[in-house]
């Protein structure tokens, strides 16, 4: 059940490149809130809110990491702490537990809600194996998450192996595939897995309007149809 509170901005925190880090009082949220969901936040000086997926919770608190990509998130960027910004969640489908190893597969900001899924991972003692890629080192976050181990990728190879995050990808049968990431990432991963029985799980990045899916503005094109 989501809820729709006024969070309190604990604390914001420059991560990388245009990434930073909110920590917002949100009891309700918190309590209910599981890996893969997200929640509409309110952007300042914007009508609509924006989607943002939850990176952690902790106790009352819950984290969210977004990256600067337009004026809305500019403005988000600029929030200071002690503000209060209306909040709609948690939204969305969490991630279900997998009954095998898990591949967590983060490309860019994707990584956010994996970070989310691996810390509960670690908790329940699963096997997994956290792949997480970026342009360059500029943009990487990981250092700010020191309890999971990533296993790191750069386009120009400025830090950790050379290449895109599905270079790294290699499969048994019975992993488990989560992976969040741009739309170019998620269907590279569709074209490696057409041959191979894996479940996989994704997450995608799509611009929404209303977060439950009334509006209809966040729907996406698939073989079978629009959905």
């Amino acid at each position: 059940m989501p809820y729709e509170i006024s969070a309190k901005v604990l604390n914001k925190i420059w991560l990388s490149k245009n990434t930073y880090l909110l920590e917002l009082f949100a009891p309700q949220v918190a309590s209910k809130a599981k890996p893969g969901q997200f929640v509409m936040l309110e952007v300042p000086g914007r009508f609509l809110r924006r989607p943002l997926s939850i990176a952690g919770v902790d106790g009352n608190r819950v984290t969210i990491v977004f990256r600067v990509v337009g004026e809305g998130t500019k403005n988000l960027s600029l929030v200071r702490r002690h503000t209060q910004l209306s909040a709609f969640g948690p939204l969305g489908k969490p991630f279900p537990t997998p009954e095998s190893k898990a591949i967590l597969i983060g490309g860019g900001i994707g990584v956010v809600p994996l970070i989310f899924f691996a810390r509960e991972l670690i908790k329940t003692g699963q096997n997994f194996e956290l792949i997480y890629g970026e342009k360059s080192a500029e943009y990487l976050i990981n250092e700010r998450f020191p309890d999971i181990r990533f296993r790191i990728f750069t386009e120009d190879g400025s830090k950790g192996e050379k290449g895109t995050v599905l270079d790294g990808l290699k499969i048994t049968k019975d992993d488990v595939i989560y992976a969040c990431g741009p739309t170019p990432m998620i269907r590279a991963l569709k074209r490696i897995l057409e041959t191979k029985n894996n479940t996989c799980w994704v997450s995608l990045e799509q611009r929404m309007a209303c977060g439950i899916g009334v509006c209809r503005g966040c729907v996406v094109k698939l073989e079978s149809g629009y959905k």
